[in-house]
């Protein structure tokens, strides 16, 4: 049988579909990883947002998170019910929720962080990637995310 080799064209120089391909590949990994916790990638993301930005709004979460805000309240929903964060309107501004993590969404969160990371090992092993390489990737992933970054909505301002 005859192994035939696909040609590509320039695809292989265009950012845009090369990284789509290691976001899926990526993705894969995750999922596999964080499956123990019953976690989408999407939940885990969320999760990490809301710990480190206790006074975000929903909307910046959403963005932060890669996401549209009508899904992020179905994943606040779902994190809710499974008891591992609460959201409570504020008293300032009652058209704004605080969503904070629970015990169990903390107890939670260091075991997601140690998978996190597993599933980023396993990506770039399967790469060969050398510390140095991996340095470089990630310096070159945070500058292509930095504009992203750089105009994410402020902090809810509440004095609550």
């Amino acid at each position: 049988m005859t192994k035939h080799t696909l040609d590509y064209s320039y695809l292989p120089g265009i950012v845009g579909h090369l990284s789509s391909l290691v976001f899926i590949r990526a993705t894969d990994i995750a999922v596999e990883h964080l499956a123990e916790l019953g976690l989408t990638t999407k939940e885990f993301v969320v999760l990490e947002i809301i710990a480190q930005n206790p006074t975000a709004s929903q909307r910046a979460i959403a963005k932060a998170a890669g996401t549209k805000p009508p899904l992020l309240v179905k994943i606040l929903d779902d994190l809710t019910k499974r008891g591992l964060i609460t959201r409570e309107r504020s008293t300032v501004d009652r058209r704004l929720q605080h969503v904070r993590l629970t015990a169990d969404g903390e107890t939670m969160r260091g075991r997601i962080r140690e998978l996190a990371f597993a599933a980023d090992a396993e990506l770039l092993d399967e790469a060969n990637f050398t510390p140095t390489e991996k340095e470089t990737l990630l310096k070159l992933l945070q500058k292509l995310a930095k504009r992203e970054q750089e105009t994410q909505l402020p902090l809810a301002q509440t004095g609550d």
